[in-house]
């Protein structure tokens, strides 16, 4: 559920945050903000390393493996949007100058910079300094695998069929009550580009819409791999796509597709 909130809620976040953002910036002066840079340089330097001993010393010490402490230490090194806010109420209190607000700005920039490519690369960084030892998985390594959004009445038959070819069958849908009903399931909404992400949609052998919506068929067979299977229940006759009528297909049927893979 807090994957599908926050995916659902971002577009308000991002609004906020980038007009905090404009704001901020917009009572700087360029040369005020780069009054501290040398400081700014060396105290990003100190926090991130800080941080991330403490951080990973923490979840170490509560009993999580190497890997989980090392990643979370990693991926918390930037310092929050709040210093920004503390920063701008202190400066309106007349508790620091224009510099020292830029001086903590540029802080916050360098290290939110710089923690995006170790957010981005956090598994390649661990691999290479402990080689061999890491033990998490996600969904996206996963590889011709298929995936089902929508469910829908006999679509168990047709997951049956479709697992002898392909290494797993995971369902999508927005109802949790999905779960009791098939093996490999994932709440969410497969409107969601994230969502479609975290699922690998792009390493993905299968995918199938069990429900009428062209422009989402169009993103799907964009962000698919060229030889992916893509079937979508759909009136409109779209290249590169099988579509099929969803209360009509049966198992008999989908084999057929399968098999001109």
């Amino acid at each position: 559920y807090s994957s599908e909130l926050v995916e659902k809620m971002s577009p308000v976040t991002d609004f906020f945050i980038a007009m905090f953002f404009i704001n901020f910036g917009l009572n700087l002066s360029l040369g005020e903000f780069l009054t501290y840079w040398p400081e700014a340089l060396v105290f990003a330097g100190m926090l991130m390393v800080l941080k991330f001993v403490v951080i990973s010393r923490l979840v170490r010490w509560k009993g999580f493996t190497r890997e989980i402490s090392f990643k979370s230490g990693i991926t918390m090194t930037q310092t929050s949007e709040f210093s920004l806010i503390f920063a701008a109420a202190a400066s309106s209190a007349g508790l620091l100058n224009s510099a020292e607000v830029g001086l903590i700005s540029l802080v916050a920039i360098i290290t939110m910079g710089l923690s995006s490519y170790l957010i981005l690369f956090h598994k390649q960084i661990f691999d290479r300094i402990h080689p061999g030892e890491s033990e998490l998985e996600s969904e996206t390594s996963m590889v011709d695998h298929a995936l089902i959004a929508g469910y829908r009445e006999g679509l168990n038959e047709i997951i049956e069929e479709l697992e002898e070819s392909f290494s797993q069958v995971i369902v999508v849908d927005k109802d949790p009550d999905v779960e009791r009903k098939v093996d490999k399931f994932r709440f969410g909404d497969f409107h969601h580009r994230d969502l479609r992400e975290d699922l690998g949609l792009d390493k993905a052998g299968f995918v199938m819409i069990n429900f009428e919506d062209e422009s989402l068929v169009r993103e799907v067979l964009n962000e698919s791999r060229e030889d992916a299977l893509i079937l979508a229940d759909s009136a409109e006759e779209i290249e590169g796509v099988e579509t099929f009528d969803s209360e009509t297909l049966i198992a008999d049927e989908l084999e057929k597709y399968v098999e001109e893979m």
